[in-house]
């Protein structure tokens, strides 16, 4: 339940927090600059990677403030944010930003965070020499996401994967500890600057946000190995970390075969080459993802293995993405003669529709819409198991819904997170509820089908450019399904799929409602704040006893005492 609350809370802080951020970036002089080597035309805000370093830390610290590690890694990560921010003002040269990442490095190993072991070499080494390894891998795992930051959402997308992984090893390891909370915590910061960032992005993560997120999750594989009592291998960290370190070893690689310094920029990244060779930037970020996804995977399902077996596995999947890649022909279009299929995907060719067909339109609208009510505030009363956490948490979401609600700036994030709250809520509950009839007998799953059903005939329409599903949207599926799956996970069952179908059945009824009409927002927002206050009401917040059965409990206790 911690590691829930954890991530909600990096959830809210990351995505309240982006708006006036993204507010005050010109003053800050934290603008993105475009130039040959990037893609986008004008300013953007460079400011993502502070939201998500708030996020992440903050809700962190209230569950692993006395962990003495996790003060060193706060306190390393300040340092890299720090170095990341003047980087993204002023330019650093190169030599000074590795000299903030060596401090940071050594920060965090001073307080306990380093690898006591190596892959096919054990532990039997000098300890200087082992520190000195550890500065070199959080160096690496530092700069291999920096170097992947060059699409909308690749290098936030390639960190979520890595760090579901680490998560959920260290939910099988019984020294998980911090290293649950920290994961969860850096989810929530980064899914709260995704949608931010999805192609085309108002706000890159920046040198801060790409350096903290890669050094989080190097920090996070050594806490998660060593913490182990050497049942996971060292050499898990490779696929954890997954592409990013294949990719930065190969630029690196050419430059010196070029005779060019290694830490000279070019073109020769492995989304540059994908968009060489014809993708989409949406295609190859998706590709990138697939492959990412299959390297952690390995992991987790390697994690007992030997080293050789690890590093094997590893080598595997990247040679098949390698022949994939050399497979991939090469498309080609003469600029300036797109095809109608691609105008129409873009919105800048609209097709026609008849009345009948837009009256269908807005009466499936309607039915999401009341199914989606019925879903939230049904749950709610119906729902058991909540405790007072969650009771806790649902009555602050809805107050912090109804008091964000009536400021215009604010009203279509507080819509949106409370929705998304109160849909997670009902589903989290009812996958701890498999006994309930109403949400497994056979007429619930085709409501659910019909429901998904009517969702693919909206989105299919363009009259008004409706919801046009993105990699990243792949990753919040990803995520939903570990969130909702998460009583099967700790308790060693099989992973409840039901439940997280209602929720991504639900998560998505919200979005295609608010992407047919923004102003809807709200509305949905108070009905959130309604099921979650409801769900406090009746199942989160405990009886009070009155006065009268107080005292007679304490007479009768002083009674039994004589």
């Amino acid at each position: 339940m911690n590691m829930m609350l954890s991530f909600i809370l990096a959830l809210t802080l990351s995505t309240l927090a982006l708006p006036m951020l993204i507010k005050h970036a010109t003053a800050w002089g934290l603008l993105d600059v475009p130039d040959a080597r990037k893609r986008h035309v004008g300013l953007v805000p460079r400011v993502g990677g502070l939201a998500i370093a708030m996020g992440t830390l903050l809700s962190a610290a209230l569950w692993s403030f006395g962990d003495s590690t996790y003060v060193g890694f706060l306190i390393g990560s300040f340092v890299i944010v720090l170095f990341g921010l003047l980087d993204d003002r002023s330019n650093l040269d190169y030599r000074l930003k590795f000299a903030g990442q060596t401090v940071a490095a050594l920060i965090v190993i001073g307080f306990g965070i380093r690898l006591t072991a190596l892959p096919f070499l054990g532990g039997d080494m000098i300890p200087a020499i082992l520190i000195v390894l550890t500065v070199i891998f959080l160096l690496a795992s530092t700069n291999a996401f920096n170097l992947l930051d060059g699409l909308d959402g690749l290098a936030a997308g390639c960190g979520i994967l890595s760090l579901a992984a680490i998560g959920v090893l260290a939910l099988m390891s019984p020294e998980g500890g911090s290293v649950v909370f920290i994961a969860a915590a850096a989810l929530g910061g980064i899914l709260g600057f995704l949608r931010y960032n999805t192609h085309p992005a108002i706000v890159y993560m920046g040198d801060a946000g790409s350096q903290f997120l890669g050094f989080a999750i190097g920090a996070l594989a050594i806490l998660l190995i060593e913490g182990s009592g050497g049942r996971l291998s060292p050499a898990l960290a490779l696929p954890v970390l997954g592409l990013p370190v294949l990719d930065t070893a190969l630029v690196m690689a050419a430059r010196i075969r070029e005779g060019r310094s290694p830490f000279s920029p070019d073109r020769n990244h492995i989304h540059h080459r994908l968009l060489a060779r014809g993708l989409s930037h949406r295609e190859a970020v998706a590709a990138i993802y697939l492959a990412q996804t299959m390297l952690v995977i390995s992991a987790i399902i390697f994690r007992n293995e030997s080293d050789l077996v690890i590093v094997s596995a590893y080598a595997a999947v990247c040679l098949m993405c390698g022949t994939g890649y050399l497979l991939l022909r090469r498309r080609t279009r003469a600029v300036g003669t797109p095809s109608r299929a691609a105008d129409i995907a873009s919105g800048s060719e609209v097709p026609r529709m008849s009345l009948r067909v837009e009256s269908l339109r807005v009466w499936l609208v309607r039915y999401i819409a009341a199914s989606l009510i019925a879903y939230l505030l049904a749950g709610a009363v119906i729902l058991d198991s909540a405790t007072i956490d969650i009771g806790i948490i649902a009555l602050a979401s809805a107050a912090l819904a109804v008091a964000l609600g009536f400021w215009s700036r604010m009203a279509m994030i507080s819509g949106r997170l409370t929705s998304y709250l109160a849909v997670i809520s009902i589903s989290y509950l009812s996958a701890l509820n498999p006994d309930l009839a109403w949400v497994n007998s056979i007429y619930f799953y085709v409501w659910l089908a019909s429901i998904a059903v009517a969702m693919a005939l909206v989105m299919a329409s363009r009259a008004r450019k409706l919801f046009n599903p993105s990699p990243q949207d792949l990753l919040a599926v990803l995520v939903v399904l570990a969130i909702v799956a998460l009583p099967a996970i700790i308790t060693d069952q099989p992973v409840i799929a039901s439940g997280a179908v209602r929720a991504l059945v639900f998560l998505y009824a919200c979005e295609v409602l608010i992407t047919v009409r923004p102003s809807r927002a709200t509305v949905l927002g108070l009905i959130g704040a309604t099921s979650l206050a409801l769900l406090a009401m009746f199942h989160g917040i405990p009886d009070v006893e009155t006065p009268e059965e107080i005292g007679d409990v304490a007479g009768k206790a002083n009674h039994e005492g004589m």
